[in-house]
């Protein structure tokens, strides 16, 4: 009689957390900045930048984030544009999607909403309202 024995891999709750986050800036600031906050969250998350905004969608295809952290006010494709480019894409259009704005408009907040934003958050940004966001958004995409 043979024995089969069979490796058994443990996956931590740790590492089914890590996600891959994508943040469309077209300010290098800010992408270092979002970097930085959720690279201190300490979850081992992947975090891709992507400056320009008429690469976002593209790249999102390519890397299936599992969140999008999205900047309004970009040159050449603005985030609203590319929120609907997302939820008009099969591959895109269940990736929670994190909005970010210097406007105070709440025309453009309601819009981002009703396109199916999962938050909408004003810049400056206050880090102690995003991480619990993406802590979030990380325990409930798979």
């Amino acid at each position: 009689m043979v024995s089969i024995v069979r490796s058994v891999k443990k996956t931590t709750r740790t590492q089914l957390m890590r996600k891959r986050i994508m943040v469309i800036d077209d300010s290098q600031v800010s992408l270092i900045l979002m970097k930085s906050i959720i690279d201190e969250l300490g979850q081992g998350h992947t975090v891709l930048l992507e400056e320009d905004s008429r690469m976002a969608v593209g790249r999102m295809k390519e890397t299936r984030p599992d969140i999008v952290i999205l900047d309004i006010m970009m040159p050449e494709v603005d985030g609203l544009s590319i929120l609907r480019l997302m939820r008009d894409d099969k591959l895109l259009n269940n990736i929670p999607v994190i909005v970010l704005s210097a406007l105070g408009d709440s025309k453009i907040e309601t819009e981002a909403l009703t396109l199916g934003a999962s938050y909408y958050l004003r810049k400056p940004l206050n880090q102690n309202i995003l991480v619990p966001i993406i802590r979030k958004l990380s325990n409930k995409s798979k």
